[in-house]
């Protein structure tokens, strides 16, 4: 089969010649084999070719894991190598393939999510007498590169000075308390755990950049990136050394009126600049410093302050800011394992055909886009992250996801190159380049899972082509059992190891 044979080039389709014939024979391949299924989901139940006889890793993580593994070949739906294949597990991150699949079934990868500001006052010349409010519609990629151009825009609007307080409009989401980030809600020192809000700015974090001081015994320079932000006060314990180790700490600590970056350790006069992100508990005060800086950047006066409300009726439309294409969304979804890009799109989703603007109400459009359509009927979807730990997959279920997304032409392409790019990008930048699995460089792209509390977890679901066999779905889930000591990094590379065995093996 022929079929996009170079997967790390799939963001550059167009301007290339493609074999549209190859093309039109795999897709017909693939809505064959789809058909000839009883349920028209896309994997058979023939017996595997291979199993942990002759691949020596799978012996090796079943002996330390729980594990579920599928190896499936799209042009037929056969598979090629199993093991406990319908037994559900932890599933981390690799939830977010049933995520943007269930997001790109209902939203076309071309469509955007703009987010309406208005104001509540006249204009005077120069100066908007009244409020600005800003109404969160769900984008999960409202970035500084948005507000700089929002900022720019107001300012060649010839506005430069606003009366009022900017007002934060996150009315479009049902918020509940998520029990996968309650822990982060006083103190955190991760950025994974952002809360969900209709209007989040920067993914609802910070970024500290973090660069030593001109001689040894001084305190860091430390600085909120890209502006100075008002509702964050940063507490600079971090010394400069001549030599020795980099090892400092910052935790995000919940205050009255914004949050505290409390820092400590040491950092290397030679070490250059480094930046470290971490989430905020208050998203409304975090959206109002950011607008109020990019404004103040580009010549803008804001004179009132940050307040939470919902947009008054008679409030006049003053622009948008628009959104990116949500094929974009989706692979900042993927490539890094953007838990808040999982879970806002997932609140979408709920909102906009549920009726219940909510995660748990987006989890409901998501099990039933899984059943009705393709035909995934067992697993526990608690989030679109994968953040909560009762989320739980089979193998079975990855490959049968991933053979819809192959039939799908409208979506495939996108969904593929939104997959971290073995050996070159993502959270697969550092994986496949050992010797024994560094052949797979460049022709998987797969999504990646990680747990560490409060069971370890990791996983692995994608495709790679096989120069015989075409287009392989796999996925291997892997839950460390409770009296084996095991570390992620031995999983990762016992998992690569697996999937380079098979291909090596057909």
């Amino acid at each position: 089969m022929l079929f996009l044979q170079n997967t790390h080039q799939v963001g550059e389709i167009a301007p290339r010649l493609v074999n549209i014939k190859a093309i039109l024979i795999s897709l017909l391949l693939s809505q064959v084999a789809l058909a000839n299924d009883p349920q028209a989901k896309g994997v058979q139940t023939d017996s595997p070719s291979l199993s942990a006889k002759n691949l020596p890793a799978l012996g090796w993580l079943s002996k330390k894991t729980d594990t579920t593994f599928v190896v499936s070949r799209l042009s037929d739906a056969k598979i090629i190598a199993s093991h406990n294949p319908n037994t559900t597990l932890t599933s981390a991150s690799v939830m977010k393939i049933a995520t943007s699949l269930a997001v790109l079934n209902h939203y076309p990868p071309y469509s955007k999510i703009n987010t309406p500001v208005y104001t509540t006052g006249t204009r005077n010349g120069d100066t908007i007498a009244g409020d600005l409010v800003i109404v969160g519609k769900g984008d999960p990629y409202l970035i500084s590169e948005k507000l700089w151009q929002f900022a720019a825009d107001i300012s060649n609007s010839g506005i430069r000075k606003i009366t009022g307080n900017i007002v934060i409009d996150n009315s479009y989401f049902q918020v509940k308390k998520d029990a996968a980030r309650l822990a982060g809600q006083k103190r955190s020192s991760n950025a994974y755990d952002a809360p969900v809000s209709a209007l989040g700015i920067n993914f609802n974090t910070v970024a500290l950049a973090i660069a030593p001081g001109t001689k040894a015994g001084e305190k860091a320079l430390l600085t909120t990136d890209p502006v100075k932000l008002d509702s964050v006060k940063v507490v600079n314990n971090i010394k400069t050394i001549h030599s020795g180790r980099n090892g400092f700490r910052v935790d995000r600590v919940s205050v009255l009126d914004g949050v505290a970056l409390q820092t400590n350790g040491k950092i290397r006069s030679d070490a250059g600049l480094k930046k470290v992100y971490r989430s905020v508990s208050d998203p409304v005060l975090l959206a109002g410093s950011y607008l109020k800086a990019f404004l103040a950047q580009m010549g803008v006066a804001v004179e009132g302050n940050t307040v939470a409300g919902k947009k008054p009726g008679a409030a006049r439309h003053l622009m948008d800011i628009k959104g990116y294409p949500m094929s974009k969304l989706v692979r900042g979804l993927n490539k890094y394992s953007n838990n808040y890009i999982a879970d806002t799109l997932v609140s979408k989703l709920g909102a906009e055909f549920a009726g219940q603007a909510s995660i748990s109400g987006g989890m409901s459009v998501l099990q039933n886009f899984l059943r009705t359509k393709v035909g995934v009927q067992d697993g526990t979807y608690i989030n679109g992250s994968g953040l909560n730990p009762e989320n739980k997959l089979s193998a079975a279920s990855l490959v049968k996801m991933l053979s819809y997304a192959y039939s799908k032409m409208e979506i495939f392409p996108e969904f593929l190159a939104s997959l971290p790019n073995a050996g070159y990008d993502g959270s697969l930048r550092d994986r496949y380049k050992k010797k024994e699995t560094r052949g797979l460089a460049g022709i998987l792209r797969a999504k990646t899972g990680t747990l560490t509390q409060p069971r370890m977890a990791s996983s692995l679901a994608g495709y790679f082509f096989h120069p015989r066999h075409g287009y392989l779905a796999f996925a291997v889930l892997n839950n460390a059992k409770n009296k084996k000591k095991v570390s992620i990094v031995e999983l990762r590379h016992q998992q690569d190891k697996l999937i380079s065995e098979v291909y090596k093996n057909l």
